[in-house]
């Protein structure tokens, strides 16, 4: 870590946490982009094994626009990063499928464009909400386990700890598209489930 303006020095009480990072923009946008690129990649490859292995049957979902969750609506550049990642990470993954001659043997589901289009035409898909609000609120399931002292309360601000009682509204797993910042709602779910199951099956790979 690069220290910042008027860090602490060396060897002060708590020199750490006074610390403030200094990395260049450039520098971060790099980084992420080779860690991302050696995700899509990683993912190819373990595809590739899978098929090595016998498999005759692969689904492949490629990465959502992550721009467009409730993350993303309340970004300073309202998704625009998120999105470049998403593009980024699914533009690698298909031509390192390519690559390998595996995309004729993958049935390869576009979330991406999926989850866009229900962004877009939400109300037309049964949504209340579209992308600006979650279902769950987090708040309460963070101050309920905080109120039980379990450890690490924060931990439990996601949708895995979601349920009835901490909806935002009755019934929110089906009027809103995501249940925390990123992971999409019961209804969500059910839809890019419908259509991947209208892709396996005019894919012609399953019979």
């Amino acid at each position: 870590m690069q220290p910042g303006i008027n860090h602490a020095a060396s060897g002060t009480p708590n020199a750490d946490s006074s610390r403030q990072t200094t990395i260049p923009v450039t520098d971060q946008l790099n980084t992420a982009e080779q860690a991302i690129a050696q995700s899509a990649s990683d993912l190819a490859n373990v595809v590739d094994v899978v098929i090595a292995r016998g498999a005759t049957h692969v689904v492949l979902l490629n990465l959502p626009d992550l721009g467009t969750t409730p993350q993303g609506f309340v970004s300073a550049d309202h998704g625009q990063s998120l999105t470049q990642i998403s593009q980024l990470f699914n533009s690698i993954l298909q031509g390192e499928l390519q690559s390998k001659n595996l995309l004729a043997k993958v049935v390869l589901i576009d979330a991406f464009s999926i989850i866009d289009n229900v962004v877009t035409h939400f109300r037309d898909f049964g949504f209340k909400v579209s992308n600006s609000a979650m279902a769950c609120n987090l708040q309460a399931q963070i101050e309920k386990a905080t109120s039980l002292k379990l450890g690490n309360p924060t931990q439990f601000g996601e949708s895995l700890f979601c349920s009835p009682a901490t909806f935002t509204t009755t019934g929110a797993d089906e009027s809103f598209m995501f249940a925390d910042t990123v992971h999409p709602t019961t209804h969500l779910t059910a839809i890019v489930s419908k259509a991947v199951e209208q892709q396996v099956l005019s894919s012609g790979l399953v019979r």
